[in-house]
């Protein structure tokens, strides 16, 4: 018996069989398009350039008249019950087309998207019809041709846009060579500056100014590879929390991106991804509010260890701040943003490659100021230039917004270390605050729709803060743990809560995000369970810390873990670019297996490792000394004191945290 699924999946067929005969039996019949074709320029002299192209290609070259036809997507396909709705031709048969004739030269130009059709019955009023229900099929033309020349159709559903040829990619734009110039500049200076130090450490020679050596290979790479020993200033099982967010954010993507892949078994990615097997997926959010935690960790735990200055003085220190930390995060995602808007579009062909680099550079070009000012998760939330940078802005916003709860902390501290107790009610307060602003909001307007804005992740950093204050005030105090018989007892009966609570937060995530359980749960629950996410956090950076982690704090506090968490922020800006330009280069469908994304997955996160490494090397260790000498020429305030927290970073933006107005 057919299913009703099925049933509508014939009746679709039996009524496609009579569009096709009607109006598109000429693209899938090479008898009736040469008919076509022929007839279309037997009028003699008054032919548009695209008839006198294929005139030319049938005359002069019938192989590449042929492959037109041949390159072009036929319907339907194999399969195509059960693929994706794109099927893309031929892609390189039809750009390699070239034939030299007296008016020039005719390519083949390849249009993605160059013919839709639906589903189901369209609609007589097409107007706001759901394209992502269309079959869409590559297209094969002359380079002369456009959309209304081939068919008198509305370009909404054949688009010039989705079209180019193999010599649209390879064309260089004035901004194309500027950044080229600006990258072999840096790589002779990368050399120049290498060889240097080279040089003098082979001499033992002291090298006179720091400048020298800003892009020298050999110096930074050693800082890269340099480790530190446990001590009582570093919480150094973030490292460990950090390399394992990274390394599930990119599993999280490396999933995501299936829908964007000409899929051949595409009822089985829509089964997997509502799968309880995959809710570590949905759940990859929690990584974001993991950084989120460590970054306002940090700045409480290191900054009450100046709590001592006076008010004045820490007041004077915020412009110097907030100024250090957007020349320490700036430099490397804003090589990432012009190399993207100008080089990346080299870097590959295909039949998506076009239209997906204008895509992603499209919000770029528009919103570079909401860009540079880290304000696109307000701004532009629904149009965001590099996807994985409204995280920067959030956490530019939020390292702006601490001051306000920081100063009157240490203010509060440095009178009696007896006010930590008003300090922790303050804050317990505060959170509960930011718990209830953004549920409300969420509730009372229903139609809210922006998931990347500050306010609903700021729970996130003041509990950080938080606990970050209490550990820098308590941590030469007893412990808990030295207070109570049978602290393993407890630990483990803890650490096992602990974990029971974090995967049902995985659990229930999924749960609400995919079954479908309304606008009021989903918000009660986002809303509730990142304090959750971060309670649990603060126990297992306690435990770990006074050493009753065990095996977990073993495992996350490996040495070599110190260098993957240096490259975080490099790897965090890089790894979405990585992805994409994998995803564009597809020319042919691809059979979905849960084993494929995860050797896709290791594949990213191996290739986003190399590629920081370059541009920490690069853009980020160099900005270090160039920020700290021009400090210095204009007379601020400076340490030559080396932090004993070198290794202790805030989250995926590599923050170190510096005393108000030191740098």
């Amino acid at each position: 018996m057919i299913q009703p699924k099925m049933f509508r999946w014939v009746f679709f067929l039996s009524f496609a069989n009579v569009v096709l005969s009607r109006d598109f039996e000429n693209l899938f019949d090479f008898e009736k398009f040469d008919k076509a074709i022929v007839s279309s320029f037997a009028n003699g002299d008054s032919l548009t350039p695209c008839q006198e192209q294929y005139r030319e290609l049938r005359t002069q070259n019938y192989r590449a008249y042929v492959s037109l036809f041949d390159a072009t997507s036929k319907f339907p396909w194999t399969g195509v019950l059960t693929s994706s709705l794109l099927d893309w031709g031929d892609y390189d048969e039809c750009v390699d087309i070239n034939l030299e004739y007296s008016k020039g030269t005719i390519t083949g130009k390849y249009c993605h998207a160059g013919i839709i059709l639906p589903t189901s019955i369209v609609p007589s009023n097409i107007t706001g019809f759901n394209y992502t229900e269309f079959f869409t099929l590559g297209l094969c033309l002359p380079n002369a041709c456009t959309a209304k020349d081939f068919m008198l159709l509305n370009e909404t559903i054949i688009n010039d846009r989705l079209c180019h040829t193999k010599q649209d990619l390879q064309k260089f734009t004035r901004g194309d060579i500027v950044m080229i110039v600006v990258l072999v500049c840096l790589a002779t200076l990368i050399i120049i500056s290498t060889s240097y130090d080279v040089y003098m450490h082979k001499k033992q020679k002291k090298i006179s100014n720091p400048l020298y050596v800003a892009f020298s290979y050999f110096k930074n790479g050693r800082k890269l590879l340099e480790t530190s020993k446990k001590n009582r200033e570093q919480i150094q099982i973030f490292n460990g929390l950090k390399t394992i967010s990274m390394i599930w954010v990119i599993g999280a993507h490396s999933f995501n991106v299936w829908n964007q892949f000409s899929v051949i078994n595409r009822e089985i990615t829509l089964h997997v991804a509502t799968s309880l097997k995959t809710a570590y997926i949905s759940a990859a959010t929690l990584c974001v509010d993991t950084f989120f935690y460590m970054s306002g960790f940090l700045m409480g735990f290191l900054y009450m260890k100046q709590k001592s200055k006076p008010l004045v003085k820490q007041l004077l220190g915020v412009p110097y701040l907030i100024i250090h930390r957007y020349f320490r995060i700036t430099p490397a995602v804003a090589m990432m943003y012009f190399f993207t808007i100008t080089l990346f579009k080299h870097f590959g062909t295909g039949p998506i490659w076009k239209v997906g680099v204008d895509n992603i550079v499209a919000p770029c070009h528009k919103y570079w100021w909401s860009f540079f000012f880290y304000l696109q998760n307000y701004v532009n939330y629904g149009d965001v230039c590099m996807i994985q940078t409204w995280y920067l802005s959030a956490d530019m916003q939020m390292f702006i917004f601490s001051p306000i709860l920081l100063i009157p902390a240490a203010v509060l501290l440095a009178k009696s270390p007896q006010n930590l107790k008003l300090v922790m009610v303050a804050m317990t307060g505060i959170n509960v605050f930011f718990i209830i602003l953004p549920l409300t909001i969420k509730l009372v307007f229903t139609d809210y729709d922006n998931t990347f804005d500050t306010h609903s992740r700021l729970i996130n950093f003041t509990i950080g803060i938080t606990f970050g204050i209490f550990m820098q005030e308590a941590k030469n105090k007893i412990s808990w743990f030295g207070k109570i018989k049978s602290p393993s007892y407890y630990n483990f009966i803890i650490w096992t809560a602990v974990c029971i609570l974090m995967l049902f937060i995985t659990l229930i995530n999924h749960e609400v995000t995919f079954i479908g359980h309304g606008h009021t749960a989903l918000s009660i629950t986002h809303s509730l369970m990142r304090p959750v996410w971060c309670t649990c956090l603060s126990w297992m950076v306690y435990s770990s810390y006074h050493g009753y982690g065990g095996i977990v704090n073993w495992i996350l506090t490996r040495p070599i873990l110190q260098i993957t968490s240096k490259l975080s922020y490099c790897m965090y800006i890089m790894h979405v670019i990585i992805i994409y330009h994998f995803i564009l280069l597809s020319r042919t469908k691809v059979w979905f297996t849960d084993y494929m994304v995860f050797i896709n997955s290791c594949a990213f996160f191996i290739i986003t490792f190399l590629v920081s490494i370059v541009w920490s090397l690069s853009f980020e260790s160099p900005m270090i000394i160039i920020e700290k000498k021009i400090f210095e020429a204009f007379s601020l305030p400076q340490t030559n004191k080396k932090s004993p927290n070198k290794n202790v970073e805030a989250g995926p933006t590599q923050e170190k945290y510096k005393e108000p107005g030191k740098f």
